[in-house]
Order: C-alpha cells, then structure tokens, then sequence
C-alpha cells in the first residue's frame, strides 16, 4: 500500500497533463490492477474522495472523484456505516494510525461485495490537523465465502459425537476436536506429547498402529475397528476412518482420523457371546461350549492314543434342598459345589455346569479309568463335607457316573449317554456314590424310565401295599410297634424291591403323594388294632421332600383327628441327611411334632454325617442303629465297639435306641445286655402283610418266648 500511496503522490505533483505523471498514473493502474485493488484519497477539507482502478471492484469505468457524503450513502452497506464512522473517528481522533475496515460496497449492478479497507493519514497542516487520507480496497468476497465455509466445518467439527484427529505422516497429532478429548480423555494441550501409535491398546499387536498408518498413507484411506487407550488407562473400542490429505501447497500431508465410540456396543456383544458360553451363576462354561471342547479333546485323542474320562454329577435331592432353601440358598449352593468340584480338579482337567443340578467334568489325558475313579472319589469327599448356605450348615451328596473313551465311545454325544447312563445307574440306587460305566447302562437307564412311567399311576391303579416289620420292646418283653414299610406291585414289572423305586419316587417328587398315602394307610391300619384292642403304635418313614416341601404339619394332625389317635402313638422315622440337608428348618417342623405328642427318631444312625452340637438340638427321641453295625457283631470287635459307643452316647443324650437288622440269638443278646431298648429285624418277624401282622400280634407271646429264649 505504502508503494501505491507514493504513486499516486507522485502523479498529483507532476499534474495530469504531464507525461511524466502519465506514466506515473499507467505504472499505479497496473499496480491496482496486478492486486485487484481501488485506490482512493478522501480529502478532508473539500470531502471529495479522489478514486483508481474502480473498475475492477465495482463495475465502473469512471475512475474520478465522489463526495465523501455522497459515497457514504449512496455505495456503503447501510449495516456497516455506523462501524467504518467509528473506525475513522478513531483515526482523525489520532486514536489509531492506520484505517482497517471489512465493509460491503454496492457496485455499478446493484449488488455488494466485501472489502477489505486500508488506510493512512497521509497529509497535515501546520497544526497537525489531518488533512488527507489514502488506501486502497480489495475485494475479499471470494475469502469471507471461504472464511464462513471454515468457520461452519468448525463448527461442525466441534459438534459432532465422533471423535477427530488430525496427524502427521509420523502419528503425532497436529488438532483434535472436543469429542475426541471426551472419548480419550486428552486434551489439547497434550497434542504434543500424544501419538497415534500410544493409543493403541495393550491388548494389540505393537507393529498394529504403525501397520495402520502406513496403510492409509499408501492406500490413501484406512478403515477398520479395533482397541484404543484412554488417558485413565482403560481401553475403549472404535471404528475407525483415517483419510489421507495429500501434501500441497507447500503443507506437509496430514492424516485425518475419524473415531466412532463402539465400546458399550462391544461390551454388549462380548456379554452375549460370555452367556452364550458360560453359565450366568457359576462363571462355569456351559453345555454347548463344553460339548465343544469335547469334541476337539477327542480329536485329538484319537491321534495322540490319549484317554479322556467324562464324569456326569447330578446333585441328590437338590430338588428338596432347593425348596427349603429358597432359590437364592439353592443357587448359592450351586456356586459352592462348581468352586468345590473345580478346586478338586487337576490343572488339565475342565469342569461345567450342564444345567440345572447336572455338572460334567473332563478328564484329560487319563492312564486308565482307575484314575478317573480316583479323581471322582476326590470330588464325592470333597462335596460330602459341610458346606455354609445362607447362615445354614448343610451336607450333600452327588451321584457321579465316569465313562471312559474310547472304551466306552470316541465321540461326545458317544461318552456322554455312557456317562449319563452311569450315573442313572447310581441314582436308581440311592445316590451318594460313583459307577463306571458298562455296557448294562443304557438298558439300565431305559429300566428305570419305564419304572419311573409306571409309578406315575401306581397310586390309581392300586398298585401300592404296606407291610409291617415288629419291634420288640426289650424293656417291657413286647412287640411295641411296627414299621409300616411300602410294597409295590406291578403287572410288568412284577414284585419291584423298595431299593429299586423309592430313590425314583423321591427323585421325581412322586415321594409327596404317595407318602401321604403310607401315612394315611398306617394310621387306618393302626386305628383298626387299636379297635381290636392290640396295645400297639405305629412308625413310618419320611422322605425330605415331606419334610421340606410338604405340609405334613397340617396332614398329620388331620389324619391324627381323622382316625381319632392320639400323637404318642406316631413314631416318624428320619434319615441323619434328611435333617442335616436343612438343620434349622429341620428343627422348627420337629418341634410342631413333638408337641403334638408323636416320637422322632433318627433313622440308620451311623451311616450319615451329623453334629452332635445339632444331635442335642433336636427333638429326638430315638436312635436306630443301621444294621450295617450289627451283621458281624459277635466275631467283630471294631462293630461292637461303634454299637457300645452309639448306646453310651444316646444313655448321655437320653435318647432310646433301635437295632435295625437283628437276625440272631446272638445279637439279640449282646444288645440287652448293652442296654439298646429296642430291636427288629428277621429274627422277630420278616415285613408282614396287615393280615399276617394282625394274627401276628394274636400269638406275640409265643412268638416272643421262642425268639428271646426267655430273656
């Protein structure tokens, strides 16, 4: 501007008609021309504005002069006046010394353009008053276009949810915009230390980053999802645009990249594939994923001659326990036997849960399927010990079948009905143990389904009897009692042992009806020997399933009402695990019992797992002492020894006791002299039909004369 001022100083003193001032005048036309510019002089003291190079901004080929008043308002935007007057007043004022100003000018068509002003005082009086001005006007229409379109991609840029960074060719950063600093945690005050490639994941291959940037520089573009790093740490999931903007105009290229958060869409699609996997409640790999592993460990079996063992577990009684704990304390159970089982697994091993009270474990790499009976012993010991289940001390047992391949299959589905079929086989026989696998399983396993069938009518078919087993009173040398015990019939099946399907009436529940059935039938019987003037009581087992999940505490009483019998003459019999699967619950139902009148009694005491801190808790009468104790009492010191231990404890506790499975002279003996109250077994009487024990009960004192010999 300084060069164009001097020009135009130079023309006005050489006057226009001078050749000089001419060339003077062409060198300034062709200076405004080269910068698209106007030249203009205000005089202040005649407010005539001296114009060049007009043209070319507005249109006009009259370059000459204009009023300063006139211009201002007949060529100046109307919006833009009051701010170009302060913006000279500030200039005459001495306030400024230099003229800036952004304006719109109408040309010679009507419509505006920007400008962009400059001037400078160019001339004074003696007093310093200023007389003139000069500058020139370039249009910047094009720019302010340019300017805005900037200014609306900022914007933008700041608005958007997706994060954006600008790099160098070498991954430092040049800008990032507001939603990259939130989804990173960076701000841009740390451009300088950040790099494309340190916020890459840990989780990454380290080449990954470089890889990537190399790729959008030679291909031009890059798109993709993968791992990135916050400023916490913590690393979130994107997709990912890089686009590369190709050097010019002297700038270095630059790579924009732009990120698309995906992390809770991520998280989401890793938690569905995790229970698609895995069991919910356990943590522990479920059917599908096992069955899977499975399959490749065959596989590989096959070709490495390797042996895999699958051990099946189904929890006993779970159903009972579930329902007097609740679901939360059955589910609770469920994730101490899955840590129980695991932590009694060898490292190779694997264990799932298959659903419900079904868990497998994977054997791999077995020497023999000893081995696998050794590894599933170790889990039986394991799960047998006392487990704490909301504030509550339980005891369960499991039935476990083991199959081993390729003996019994080289494909899952193959080991898997092995395994299954052997644990049936352990289930039909009351659970608690461990069987390998052979080949009588399957058929085994389709025996009780048909037994399972039939039992479902037994009860409307009639199908179902009791018989009574005497006990004979040591004390008083009389047959105090009988034991009601269950008989099944069965026109396919024939004469079933009650080893064979009471497991199956209490594992499917079916235990419910029918016992209520033996209640109702006994104490009928009972009420009809009582009529008949026989001073006798009456036993009767009961099942978990009647004691935690039934309503025996209003059954009986009604019945006891019904049958117009008083409590005193109700002896019910209960196993140690049958208390023990839920002490405290267990102790509040006996209490209603006893205070009805009728006797408890622990069933094949000795057999089981009790506390004596609850032994002394319980409202118990009586101990039956398992016969198991008593076959070899005579000739074995060690089962005499647990029989004098049993009778010393309940003389502490004062509790009676009853011998189960007395079948000789001998016994009878050693347990009066020892001071057991009660006994029973074949050595009385066998089981007895109602018939046979009612003329029974008409000859009991023979019958007890020839089997006491006079005791």
């Amino acid at each position: 501007m300084v060069a164009l001022v001097a020009g135009w100083r130079k023309y006005r003193a050489l006057g226009a008609d001078n050749a000089q001032a001419q060339a003077a005048k062409k060198n300034l036309l062709l200076s405004l021309w080269a910068n698209d510019s106007v030249f203009w002089e205000w005089d202040l003291v005649a407010d005539v504005i001296h114009r060049s190079g007009v043209h070319q901004l507005f249109g006009s080929d009259k370059n000459g002069d204009i009023s300063g008043a006139v211009w201002l308002k007949s060529a100046l935007h109307p919006d833009d006046l009051a701010a170009l007057d302060l913006r000279m007043r500030r200039v005459i004022a001495g306030e400024s010394a230099e003229f800036l100003s952004e304006h719109r000018v109408r040309t010679l068509a009507g419509d505006y353009i920007w400008v962009r002003s400059r001037a400078k005082v160019t001339e004074r009086d003696a007093q310093g008053k200023i007389l003139r001005i000069a500058g020139t006007a370039a249009n910047i229409s094009a720019n302010r276009v340019n300017d805005q379109q900037l200014l609306i991609a900022q914007e933008a840029l700041h608005s958007i949810s997706e994060g954006v960074m600008v790099m160098r060719a070498d991954g430092t950063l040049r800008t990032v915009n507001p939603a990259f600093e939130r989804m990173s945690g960076h701000n841009i005050n740390e451009l300088s230390s950040l790099n494309w490639v340190a916020l890459g994941s840990q989780r990454l291959d380290p080449t990954l980053m470089v890889n990537l940037l190399s790729r959008a520089i030679d291909l031009g573009a890059w798109s993709g999802e993968l791992w990135l790093k916050r400023r916490s740490g913590e690393d979130f999931f994107v997709a990912a645009e890089l686009s590369l903007i190709p050097e010019r105009a002297g700038e270095q290229a630059s790579i924009v990249a732009v990120l698309n958060d995906l992390t809770d869409r991520k998280r989401a699609e890793i938690e569905v594939k995790h229970l698609t996997n895995f069991d919910p409640l356990t943590g522990l790999p479920n059917r599908m994923m096992f069955m899977s592993r499975l399959t490749r460990s065959l596989s590989n079996a096959l070709i490495n001659g390797r042996k895999i063992g699958l051990i099946f577990l189904n929890v006993d009684r779970f159903t009972q326990i579930n329902e007097s704990l609740g679901h939360g304390g059955g589910d609770e159970l469920l994730r101490c036997m899955a840590l129980r089982i695991a932590n009694n697994i060898r490292e190779l091993d694997s264990v799932a849960r298959f659903g419900g009270d079904e868990f497998v474990v994977m054997l791999d790499g077995l020497v023999d399927a000893n081995e696998g009976l050794e590894i599933s012993g170790r889990i039986k010991r394991a799960l047998t010990e006392p487990l704490q289940v909301i504030s509550t001390e339980i005891v369960v047992t499991a039935s476990m079948g083991l199959a081993v391949s390729p003996m019994h299959g080289e494909q899952a589905d193959q080991l898997l009905r092995a395994a299954v079929g052997a644990m049936q086989v352990i289930k039909a026989m009351g659970g608690d143990s461990v069987h390998l696998s052979s080949g009588n399983d399957e058929a085994a396993a389709r025996e009780r389904i048909g037994l399972e069938t039939a039992l479902r009518r037994a009860l409307e078919r009639d199908e179902f009897s009791l018989h009574f087993q005497p006990v004979l009173c040591l004390t008083e040398k009389r047959i105090k009692r009988f034991e009601a015990l269950l008989r099944w019939n069965n026109k396919q099946f024939g004469s079933v042992p009650p080893d064979r399907f009471i497991p199956i009436l209490e594992q499917t529940g079916l235990i419910a009806p029918v016992g209520k059935w033996v209640l109702s039938e006994a104490l009928s019987q009972l009420q009809r020997w009582r009529w008949a003037g026989f001073d006798i009581s009456i036993a009767v087992n009961i099942s978990p399933i009647q004691l935690l999940r039934g309503d025996l505490h209003v059954f009986i009483p009604a019945l006891l009402n019904r049958y117009e019998l008083a409590g005193n003459l109700l002896e019910l019999e209960l196993t140690e695990s049958v208390i023990m699967a839920d002490p405290e619950h267990s102790i509040e139902i006996l209490n209603e019992f006893r205070a009805l009148g009728i006797t408890i009694a622990i069933d094949d005491f000795g057999t089981g797992y009790s506390s004596l801190s609850y032994l002394r808790r319980l409202p118990i009468q009586k101990l039956k002492i398992d016969k198991a104790f008593i076959g070899d009492l005579a000739i074995n010191a060690d089962d005499a020894a647990i029989i004098d231990m049993i009778l010393a404890m309940a003389r502490v506790l004062k509790l009676e006791t009853v011998a189960e499975g007395v079948e000789t002279k001998a016994q009878l003996e050693y347990l009066d002299a020892h001071g057991c109250s009660e006994i029973q077994g074949y050595f009385i009487a066998k089981p007895l039909s109602a018939e046979a024990a009612t003329m029974f009960l008409g000859r009991e004192f023979e019958h007890f004369e020839r089997a006491s010999g006079g005791v």
